[in-house]
This record gives C-alpha cells, structure tokens and sequence, in this order.
C-alpha cells in the first residue's frame, strides 16, 4: 500500500454513472485525474460484488482499491494488494469480508412483511434475468449478475401504496430484524448494515496500512447518507430531474453539486483535488 493522505467513496447508478445508460461519462476524466493523483477511489453501491467487479476492471483508479457491495453488506479486497483482513475469506481474487445479514434470511422477511400488510412487491429475485432487464435497462448478463444477491434485496412496489401501509411495512421489516432503505432506483432490504459502517470498515483498514487518512464521499440518494456522515468531506449530485434528493439535509457537511450523475461526480473531484493540494484538513 502507498502512502495515501485521501480515500475517495462513490455511489455508481447515478453518480459515477449515468442512471439510464450506465455509462461514466464525465467521470472517466475525474477518475483519471484521481489516479494522477494518487487517490483511491472506493466503489460503494447496491450493485452486487458479481456486478461491480466489471466496474472496478475497467474504471478503478487504482487495482488494489477495494469495493463495497449490496448497501454495505459487504466488503471486497483485491487478494493482490491487502493482507487478509479482520473477517475476511477467499472468494475469487478478493478477500470477501461479510458486514450485513444472508440473503435468504433478508428475502424471506421482505416477503413476509409484504404479505402481512398486502403490499405488491416486485424483488430482485422473483424477476427473470429477461424481467429484470426490461425493468431496469441492464443487458441480460447485467441482469443476471444483479441476480447474484449475497446480502440484499432490491424491490420495487406495485401499485400506489398508501402512508400507512407503507409505515406499517416498514415497521415490520424492522421488527425481523432488517433495514429498509431508498436506493435512488428502487428500494432495498438489508440487514444491521450500511454503507457508513462499510466505508468506516475500509477506513480502518487504510489506517491500519498507512496511518491517518482523509475520507471524501460522493453519491446522489438518502441511502448515501450514513457514508456521508462518516467522511470528512461529502458531495451530493444532482438527479435526472435536475433537483437534489429532497430528503438529504442541508448540512455543513454536504457539498451540494450542480451538476446532474457524473457531470457532478467531476465537479466533486475536482473539488476535493483543489481542496486537499491547498493543504486543507
């Protein structure tokens, strides 16, 4: 390992990448220029470990850069570059490291708790890679890696449901011991994690290398906030409507980007360049 004053977290659908095309865009200069540098930057999505390792073989800016899976419920390091960290087993090139709940047990509370307040749900896993690629704009082998659940469940729900059943649900996937949380496509079930304690888990890993390290994030959804508020410097990027995430709050931790997906994933960097080359802390 280098020795890395800033570590850089980023959402991917609709951040480093365009939410429709997938595609980065803007953001393939911005991570050029991070790897000029000389600051990993960590991939921290919903996308699946199967998934995001496509992503991280082509636009890592640095091969040894971890990555963080399913909202947090787990974390991958390149075999190649880190010694096995706290938790961590083979898989692959990487080593795996489990932070949230199995996904059997997530799926079957999700169910449960739709059936029991009669929400039509739409998961991940009940879709065939056709359904899910229609759905969401993903090629079908996109689609069958998404398939590829370890921690999470995605769902959309069917229909328009009101307040109160939705309050009602929620409290029951609470009460089975997971977590809903508003990916910025669909919703997602997990268990006693997220991407906070994921990227602190990264963090900690950085500081065990190399000493003390800066942490910077970047995402576009209230399911980024818990990475938000473990960082020292976020950004927020616009959506597709052109309008931030209404449920992020205006803090003075959050940098509120003008630019809409990866148009803002570049004024982030560039930002954070600009901010760390002046010495600030």
């Amino acid at each position: 390992m280098d020795d890395y004053r800033w570590i850089l977290f980023t959402d991917l659908d609709g951040t480093l990448l365009d939410k429709e095309t997938y595609e980065p865009g803007p953001s393939l200069g911005a991570l050029g220029r991070c790897r000029d540098a000389d600051l990993p930057v960590i991939f921290c999505s919903s996308k699946t470990g199967a998934e995001i390792r496509l992503y991280h073989e082509r636009y890592a800016s640095h091969p040894g850069s971890p990555f963080i899976a399913e909202n947090g419920g787990g974390v991958f390091f390149p075999l190649d570059h880190w010694d096995e960290p706290p938790g961590g087993e083979r898989k692959e090139r990487f080593w795996k490291v489990t932070l949230g709940a199995r996904h059997e047990e997530v799926l079957r509370v999700l169910v449960e708790a739709a059936g029991s307040v009669g929400m039509n749900v739409r998961t991940f896993s009940g879709m065939t890679p056709e359904e899910l690629s229609r759905r969401t704009g993903l090629s079908l082998e996109e689609a069958r890696l998404a398939g590829q659940r370890d921690f999470d469940e995605p769902f959309w729900i069917d229909g328009n449901e009101d307040r109160e059943t939705f309050v009602a649900f929620e409290g029951t996937i609470e009460e089975g011991g997971m977590r809903l949380t508003r990916g910025g496509r669909c919703f997602h079930v997990h268990g006693a994690s997220d991407k906070g304690k994921a990227a602190q888990y990264v963090r900690q890993r950085y500081e065990e290398a190399v000493g003390d390290v800066w942490a910077a994030a970047v995402g576009d959804a209230a399911n980024d906030l818990p990475m938000f508020r473990i960082v020292d410097r976020a950004y927020l990027v616009k959506r597709d409507d052109d309008g931030h995430d209404p449920d992020i709050p205006r803090d003075g931790n959050i940098r509120f980007m003008p630019g809409v997906g990866p148009f803002g994933f570049s004024q982030a960097v560039d930002d954070l360049l600009l901010y760390s080359r002046d010495g600030s802390t």
